[in-house]
């Protein structure tokens, strides 16, 4: 990645790191800065709540960073410590340039911010968090599907022993997976 002098004149594309969960925060004030582009790209995905409702959630693909392009003599200090904010990423004295084909790469798979997910089958060997009955808040691991029955076998660990327990599949909640690779979450 090419690196450029805070002093220059010429705009381009840099890579913020946000404060902990606040990368909406960072781009709100930073679309308030002239001269200031802001691109925070959002996976939207379905997830279950603890009472069963299926609903939309909008996460970053890039948990704690964010993209802005601006002239980095003019804006450089104010994007530095705008609110939400943490740092741009830098080596050195140098700011990071972002190259522009990556950019345009985001802006393809999402083009208006947000990239859709579709929901993925559940699968046999999946780690899943229990988010109903006594056990919530348990992780387990997939074990077999019954998808007549809207019901799921899973392994859980019960006083000091494994066991299946059949559960039904609204009583589940899926981890999240990162389109962007092709590491299970865990």
């Amino acid at each position: 990645m090419p690196l450029i002098s805070v002093l220059s004149e010429e705009p381009g594309w840099f890579c913020l790191r946000s404060q902990p969960r606040r990368e909406r925060s960072a781009q709100r004030t930073l679309m308030t800065l002239p001269g200031v582009e802001v691109i925070l790209p959002l996976a939207r995905f379905p997830q279950q709540s603890a009472k069963g409702a299926k609903r939309q959630v909008q996460e970053p693909i890039f948990p704690n960073y964010l993209f802005c392009r601006f002239i980095p003599c003019e804006s450089a200090r104010k994007v530095q410590y705008s609110q939400g904010v943490s740092y741009i990423l830098k080596r050195g004295d140098d700011l990071v340039a972002v190259p522009e084909r990556i950019i345009r790469e985001i802006k393809t798979i999402a083009p208006s911010g947000v990239l859709d997910l579709a929901p993925k089958p559940l699968f046999q060997g999946e780690q899943i968090r229990l988010i109903q009955g006594i056990f919530s808040g348990t992780d387990a691991k997939v074990v077999a599907l019954a998808p007549a029955n809207d019901r799921v076998k899973v392994l859980l660990e019960i006083l000091g022993s494994e066991q299946e327990i059949s559960i039904p599949i609204t009583a589940i909640k899926r981890n999240f997976e990162n389109p962007f690779h092709g590491d299970k979450p865990g």
